[in-house]
């Protein structure tokens, strides 16, 4: 599947630490491309599923929703634990 991170998600990635941003390419391409399901679903938007797991000695947490049709997994927010719950839901707004 293709992932797509929008500018805003891009503008995120760019105040995360290099080796963060590193391993956060890593789960994107090899985890969550490869097995999107695996994401739990967030409890009232069941079309968006976060991916959560610890880098570098930090939690973080991944959310997207997928197109199955077009084969493309659309990157929502990635950020630490912290606050990620809140700012989501006001993305999602």
């Amino acid at each position: 599947m293709q992932i797509i991170i929008p500018s805003r998600v891009k503008k995120d990635l760019k105040r995360l630490d290099k080796a963060v941003l590193k391993e956060i390419q890593k789960i994107l391409y090899h985890n969550v491309a490869q097995s999107p399901e695996s994401g739990k679903k967030l409890t009232g938007h069941a079309d968006v599923l976060v991916w959560k797991g610890r880098i570098l000695r930090s939690d973080y947490r991944i959310a997207y929703r997928i197109n199955t049709e077009e084969r493309m997994i659309y990157i929502l927010l990635i950020k630490s634990r912290e606050n990620f719950y809140n700012e989501l839901l006001q993305r999602l707004r």
